[in-house]
């Protein structure tokens, strides 16, 4: 059921509305739950909703505020973005945090204003939500925001920020953020980070995460290497180690990341670089590994198949 439809025929209605105005915690959770499970998405009913959230002081009844945020932030109602923004200050970080959440889950970009402050909060947890739903809403605006925060002297702020940084893989500010987090003191700020460039094919990260492969902890080198596979391809990490197929690979990404820092003005009134590609090193590999010319097609046909596959990006 659509949030704009009136109801104005539904006649359940005021049940749920005598059960949201019940003086009993239980009977208000039982209501809100339906509600939910209805999907009773109507503005009417969301104003009841709304309503809950304004009228519960009652610290004990955090989990009703709590029950009817998720419930709002599931229906996506756009209407309720104030009433949802004015629970991020809630004493109880588990309502603030629901608050964060259903406004990353409506993605409206009013919401940038009220959810900046609350990458400041004191729980991780918010933090994390917060940065998320930005992440969600999109909104490129809040890329200088969330770097800003990833050079912060907390750890577990650094900690609560990056996963959300990698939702903006074609913005270089974000990416570059990631890359410099590879750097981390703390290892632990690594992981994210690492994880990212799993799926985010950048230049500039190879020689941070060959150098993440010579760290203490064995997980760490583990998605390091595997970040590695997919940034430099197939046979390009072995026992944790750079390949001569990778070395190959990470000199000809890195040579034309190099072109391409260069070249934005060129491409702006020129050609594009031309991108490398994995056949481009056919002719090296066979050598390297003695194929005879049936060998040779058999593996111009997987690499060619790899080119067709992947999509190197370089920023």
């Amino acid at each position: 059921m659509s949030e704009d439809d009136d109801q104005g025929d539904f006649k359940g209605l005021k049940k749920y509305e005598k059960m949201l105005k019940n003086k009993k915690k239980a009977v208000k959770l039982a209501a809100i739950k339906e509600i939910r499970e209805l999907d009773l998405n109507g503005r009417r009913t969301v104003r009841l909703l709304e309503a809950v959230l304004e009228q519960t002081v009652n610290p004990d009844e955090w989990d009703v505020k709590n029950e009817a945020i998720t419930t709002i932030g599931l229906f996506g109602s756009k209407h309720s973005i104030h009433h949802l923004a004015a629970h991020l200050n809630d004493p109880n970080p588990i309502v603030r945090e629901s608050a964060a959440y259903a406004l990353g889950q409506i993605k409206d970009k009013k919401s940038l204003i009220d959810l900046f402050p609350a990458l400041d909060d004191e729980a991780f947890s918010v933090r994390e939500k917060a940065a998320n739903a930005l992440a969600k809403i999109g909104d490129p605006r809040a890329i200088d925001m969330l770097a800003k925060k990833t050079r912060s002297k907390d750890p577990q702020v650094r900690l609560s920020i990056l996963p959300a940084l990698a939702v903006f893989e074609n913005e270089s500010k974000a990416i570059d953020a990631l890359v410099d987090a590879l750097h981390d003191e703390e290892m632990l700020v690594r992981f994210p980070a690492i994880i990212a460039f799993n799926r985010i094919k950048y230049a500039k990260a190879i020689d941070p995460l060959i150098e993440n492969l010579n760290v203490d902890d064995p997980l760490l080198q583990k998605v390091a290497a595997d970040a590695l596979v997919f940034n430099l391809g197939w046979g390009s990490i072995e026992n944790n180690q750079l390949t001569k197929f990778g070395e190959r690979r990470r000199q000809l990404l890195l040579s034309e990341g190099q072109v391409l820092s260069r070249g934005i003005a060129a491409r702006e009134s020129s050609s594009e670089t031309e991108e490398k590609r994995f056949s481009t090193i056919l002719d090296e590999l066979c050598g390297a590994l003695n194929l005879d010319e049936e060998q040779k097609g058999i593996l111009k046909e997987f690499l060619d198949d790899l080119d067709n596959y992947y999509k190197i990006v370089k920023k």
